[in-house]
């Protein structure tokens, strides 16, 4: 998504056109997760607000090294 996609996605929401809340937070579901998190510092608040980005399965990271 680049910031012009982005800027419209606002300007939609602004001018009530149906389904445009929806699709911006479709689009920064990730980043609605991370401000979440870092404000809340509780992984499952977080999940409940947004999406947490993918994480490698193959790693060994958990959730509390996400930051």
């Amino acid at each position: 998504m680049t910031p012009n996609d982005l800027d419209n996605l606002i300007v939609d929401v602004s001018t009530g056109k149906p389904g445009a809340l929806e699709a911006l937070y479709i689009e920064t579901k990730a980043a609605i997760f991370g401000l979440a998190f870092s404000i809340l510092r509780d992984y499952s608040i977080a999940e409940d607000i947004g999406m947490p980005p993918k994480i490698c399965t193959s790693c060994n990271v958990s959730k509390e090294m996400i930051n």
